[in-house]
């Protein structure tokens, strides 16, 4: 396994909320089977077939031993294969030209549902919550602002990200009209509290 997905820094209380979401998102519309795009260190498919729920895991390298080795820009598996297909913090990682392929990969494999997590680094928020009585649940306001990219570093040349939303060239509308483009549509889209750099996207097939 890769020392990356073990290092406590990797491994943060926010990423575990994150890992959370993961997992509730994947298996809440009680799918038969579930494509992972990328496997990582398997915690998904590992808690997901432990629910119960039959989880097939597609990777471009040989070592994390996926079900299936390929790209996402090319899945090697057949048409509407899949009740729910996932693509976890992936994306990014490959130039923005090939979003709407992968996008469209995804689509086909897919019956239903595909899930994304996205970076969007470029905010802040205002958050309160107070629980004031007992057995009545807790009282949360919440509100993420976009900020201008020119007030974050620029990309280096050993940065694994190709893009991240509120990037210069890359808003959320673009996103959005590559997503509406594919003929997809956005069912939700937010953010986990506990983890405001991922934007949550549930996608369904037209």
């Amino acid at each position: 396994m890769n020392r990356h997905y073990t290092n406590l820094d990797y491994l943060s209380r926010s990423r575990w909320a994150s890992f959370y979401v993961q997992i509730k998102e994947t298996v809440n519309p009680k799918p038969a089977n579930v494509l992972e795009i990328c496997k990582g260190f398997g915690l998904l498919s590992f808690v997901v077939r432990g629910i119960g729920t039959d989880i097939k895991t597609l990777d471009v390298d040989p070592k994390l031993k996926p079900d299936f080795i390929g790209d996402v820009r090319r899945i090697p598996l057949k048409a509407n294969s899949f009740d729910v297909v996932t693509c976890f913090q992936v994306l990014e990682h490959l130039p923005f030209s090939d979003f709407k392929i992968a996008l469209l990969q995804m689509k086909r494999v897919s019956k239903k549902y595909i899930l994304l997590f996205l970076p969007e680094p470029y905010s802040t928020f205002v958050y309160f919550g107070a629980k004031l009585i007992p057995f009545i649940p807790k009282l949360e306001l919440f509100r993420k602002f976009a900020m201008s990219d020119r007030f974050f570093p620029k990309f280096g040349l050993n940065s694994p990200h190709y893009w991240e939303i509120g990037r210069k060239g890359v808003s959320y509308q673009k996103v959005e009209k590559c997503i509406t483009a594919c003929q997809l549509k956005i069912i939700k889209s937010f953010y986990p509290k506990e983890n405001l750099y991922h934007h949550v996207f549930v996608l369904s097939k037209l």
